[in-house]
């Protein structure tokens, strides 16, 4: 079976402080909008369609080794996504929907401000991995000439200053 999103949901447990007892079916509903949504804008259009290609590409029938300059990206960009795929799922894993409403979905009742806490950390080491990450391309552009940020795509050059 063919592997889309640049991890699985069992490997966002390997990447972040997550216990081993919290089931990975939390996670897997995430993948695809992290990987779209904060992936992507890290990595610009055009380099992550190309690890995009080379990741599909390694997973064919006769597969086709990822070039190792990609390797590496897509080894630094797993806990990235990994703590974004935590970050978001940590509504579901606190509260579950039910016919009669929401309700605690453990034992344990956590107050809305140590939820917050919790979740603000959590975010905060997705926020450093993010920077990490970017540094961490930015000191190798030389060996990834696709990669071009999404805050610099699509930006107007020239203009009118008043």
């Amino acid at each position: 079976m063919e592997q889309k999103y640049f991890i699985t949901a069992a490997e966002v447990a390997i990447h972040t402080d997550v216990q081993k007892n919290v089931d990975s079916p939390y996670f897997a509903p995430r993948l695809a909008r992290v990987q779209e949504d904060v992936i992507k804008p890290l990595l610009g259009a055009a380099l992550y369609e190309e690890l995009l290609a080379a990741f599909l590409a390694k997973q064919q029938e006769v597969p086709v080794p990822m070039p190792e300059n990609l390797a590496q990206l897509h080894a630094q960009l797993a806990p990235v996504m990994a703590q974004y795929v935590f970050l978001r799922s940590l509504p579901h894993m606190v509260v579950k929907a039910t016919n009669r409403g929401l309700k605690p979905a453990g034992e344990l009742d956590l107050s809305d401000a140590q939820y917050r806490r919790y979740r603000d950390a959590v975010e905060v080491e997705a926020q450093s991995r993010s920077r990490d990450f970017t540094e961490w391309l930015e000191a190798r552009k030389a060996d990834y000439p696709n990669y071009k940020a999404a805050a610099l795509e699509g930006r107007p050059i020239g203009g009118i200053v008043l």
